[in-house]
């Protein structure tokens, strides 16, 4: 099972150079260190069960495709650390009108923490398990993250190219009945979780579909076919600041 220690440890490599790396690769790597180290002294903190909390989620997530569908996805070391990266780091939420931090509801005179990162844009080549990453952080989003009402969008220029996010992660749903089918439903239209009310939909990203959304999670496929950079950007501006946009960009590399 995937740890965060293998994330930080990747992390340790590439900034070592044991790992092969583009330098946008080993200055985020660096970042991610330096944050570890320091970033309690600029109020930005780092939640191992937060981050252990999806790679939890990933023991239950299947292949959908080849010769291992059906079998659990055994996340790389580098799929850790995006995730780890997204979902580990918080910040205290703080009243834009006041500029005050929110304190919590309980009495225990601790801040709201939210996610740090509310975007997430990642380059790979094909064939690097893009969607079926990407599946999974829908899923998650939509079912285990705590949030009633969650909407989860796979927004692509074409219905189609959305679509197949949407498929795998519905496929994901099918192959596990024993674990993730006790947490989600799904029709030909969406994945929907009745207990909280959330959904996961797929989409084209005209301005007619996003604009209006209350979007929890949006997942942005072929940046570079979009005719906009704010994809997804308006649907999220008036959700809790834990809302995220993943973004994936693809080269043809080898």
């Amino acid at each position: 099972m995937a740890k965060v220690a293998d994330g930080i440890r990747y992390a340790e490599r590439v900034v070592a150079g044991e790992i092969v790396a583009g330098e946008f690769v080993r200055l985020a790597c660096q970042r991610f260190l330096d944050d570890l180290k320091y970033g309690e002294e600029r109020g930005i903190y780092f939640s191992e069960p937060r981050a252990q909390h999806i790679l939890n989620f990933y023991k239950f997530v299947p292949h959908v495709k080849g010769a291992l569908a059906g079998q659990p996805i055994e996340l790389m070391d580098w799929h850790v650390f995006i995730l780890i990266n997204i979902f580990g780091f918080v910040i205290p939420l703080v009243n834009e009108e006041t500029g005050e931090v929110v304190m919590r509801s309980d009495g225990s005179g601790r801040p709201v923490m939210v996610r740090r990162f509310r975007t997430a844009y990642n380059e790979v080549a094909r064939k690097n398990a893009k969607s079926t990453l990407s599946s999974g952080i829908g899923l998650y989003m939509t079912g285990a993250d705590g949030e009633c009402g969650a909407e989860v969008y796979s927004a692509a220029t074409t219905r189609d190219q959305a679509r197949i996010v949407f498929e795998d992660a519905k496929n994901m749903v099918r192959k596990a009945r024993s674990t993730l089918g006790r947490l989600f439903d799904f029709n030909k239209l969406a994945i929907y979780q009745e207990q909280s009310a959330s959904k996961f939909e797929p989409l084209s990203s005209d301005a007619n579909n996003l604009d209006g959304l209350n979007i929890h999670c949006a997942i942005i496929d072929e940046l570079h076919a979009h005719k906009t950079r704010d994809v997804g950007r308006s649907g999220n501006g008036n959700r809790c600041p834990s809302a995220v946009s993943v973004i994936w960009h693809h080269h043809g590399w080898l």
